[in-house]
């Protein structure tokens, strides 16, 4: 069987750090990409600080990882301030969609 190793993005959020426990508690190999540190370190999670809005570092921070079997995308990114008026901002959706065309699930798998 192959190993399963899952991807997850946005691993210092509320989704994404709750998504690294489960992934880790069955154990699955885990990576946890996010802007910031964890708060919590789950052991044995492989953690790398980025930024996915920015392509240029995202592809060399993640480039060695070619054997992802699957993904989780919990990362999120808020204009500063009113939360809701951050979700609201037609420019939000630009940036998710930007953070998701820089994830590296192409060519990941070897």
């Amino acid at each position: 069987m192959t190993k399963k190793i899952v991807l997850i993005a946005g691993a210092s959020g509320l989704v994404g750090s709750a998504a690294i426990e489960r992934f880790a508690a069955a154990g699955w190999e885990v990576i946890g990409l996010s802007r910031r540190a964890p708060a919590k370190v789950v052991p044995g999670v492989r953690y790398r600080c980025l930024d996915l809005l920015d392509s240029e570092s995202t592809g060399k921070a993640v480039a060695d990882l070619k054997h992802i079997t699957h993904v989780v995308y919990a990362a999120v990114n808020e204009t500063p301030g009113d939360l809701i008026a951050s979700w609201m901002d037609p420019m939000h959706a630009v940036r998710k969609g930007r953070m998701l065309e820089n994830l590296p699930t192409r060519n990941t798998k070897s």
